[in-house]
């Protein structure tokens, strides 16, 4: 029985760091992973709730122009929405007007003429938006990500310029394709690439992404506030940096990761006050042996040799039973990652290793007791 509840209780304790270390790993792989856009200098500001709707275009205009005029902003693009916030459009894309019915789903976002040259993207095949480029009627360009290639079929990047896209957004719209980038990540890394289309729009951003030398924050961002006042009176400042809003999508990873955590701490401090209760009791039943062997020329590694080399050999097995497990728990978990960590070695060695040497340190100090008592205490009733 005492045996069964030492390994049962290391073997749970294993499991629970194990977790605890693998969402670590996770979260860290995630957080460096390269996204395929530069976030790490850009602010975003909300957009205006407030507007003058006949002088939509002017103001948006003239905020962008007030931004780039400070030495510290390199560019500004406005949005509809921005990375790890969703899609604002997400339906049916057709290839032809002939083909509806054989529609693909893709997802759809308004973005200005910066928007490529704000989040550095990496183009396959033809450009970015240009100054001259407007949306006439019911047709305009749009950039397309290398998903969308396949995902429609166009053969190559380079095939697709030209190319037409027809998209319901009330009434069918008609794009024409300008430019192919690189696939990049605008939601977590539990999503892989799907279909994105980035349609052309040079009068309204939702979110406006600013990408800003960071030397001087303080007085950047006064700038941005003083010409956000200036061009959008009565609207509220708000602002954020994009890479930590983007990784608060990780947020429950991070509570998920901390629940287990506590668990294991708790687990494991009990497992250890059993350990030492049962250590104790063994050295108190084996007083007089430890008193005769220290008699006979026993040496204290050789003792405390002898009352712990059972409990730890107990939390070996339990080690080696919990393996198995760790490595399926771990891959039915990763399996919600479409980016993830490969299940190394470390996973399984590391947890079990820190586990035996608190569990060394926690019969060291009992038996270390044990086998410096005076051995006359323990053999003059004899």
């Amino acid at each position: 029985m005492r045996k069964s509840l030492i390994v049962s209780q290391f073997f749970v304790s294993i499991l629970l760091i194990s977790g605890a270390y693998l969402v670590y790993q996770q979260i860290m792989f995630m957080k460096n992973y390269d996204l395929g856009i530069d976030m790490e200098k850009i602010i975003v500001v909300q957009g205006p709730r407030i507007m003058d709707y006949n002088n939509l275009n002017s103001s948006y205009s003239a905020f962008k122009t007030y931004l780039t005029n400070h030495h510290s902003i390199l560019s500004a693009t406005g949005t509809g929405t921005i990375p790890g916030r969703g899609n604002m459009w997400g339906g049916n894309v057709w290839r032809s007007r002939d083909l509806k019915g054989e529609s693909q789903t893709a997802n759809v976002e308004q973005v200005d003429s910066d928007f490529s040259k704000t989040f550095d993207l990496k183009f396959l095949a033809g450009g970015p938006f240009t100054k001259e480029m407007v949306r006439i009627g019911e047709e305009g360009p749009i950039i397309i990500n290398e998903s969308a290639v396949k995902t429609f079929d166009l053969e190559s990047p380079e095939a697709a310029i030209n190319e037409k896209l027809y998209i319901m957004i009330g009434d069918t719209v008609e794009f024409h394709i300008v430019g192919v980038v690189r696939d990049f990540h605008w939601h977590s890394l539990r999503d892989g690439h799907s279909a994105n289309l980035y349609a052309l729009n040079n009068e309204y951003g939702a979110y406006f992404s600013i990408n800003m030398d960071f030397s001087n924050v303080q007085e950047t961002i006064a700038h941005i506030k003083a010409s956000y006042d200036i061009v959008y009176p009565g609207n509220p400042f708000d602002y954020f940096f994009l890479e930590e809003d983007f990784n608060r999508q990780y947020q429950s990873e991070l509570q998920f990761g901390n629940l287990f955590s506590s668990f294991s701490l708790l687990a494991l401090f009990i497992a250890c006050m059993g350990l030492f209760a049962l250590v104790s009791f063994s050295a108190t039943l084996k007083t007089k042996e430890i008193g005769v062997r220290k008699v006979l020329g026993a040496s204290v590694v050789n003792l405390m040799l002898l009352l712990s080399r059972e409990y730890l050999t107990l939390v070996a097995v339990a080690a080696i039973l919990a393996i198995p497990v760790v490595v399926w728990g771990a891959g039915f978990w990763l399996d919600n990652y479409a980016y993830r960590i490969d299940v190394g070695w470390d996973l399984m060695v590391f947890p079990s290793l820190c586990l035996l040497i608190i569990a060394l340190f926690t019969v060291s100090y009992r038996t270390y007791i044990a086998a410096n008592s005076n051995p006359v205490d323990s053999l003059k009733s004899e």
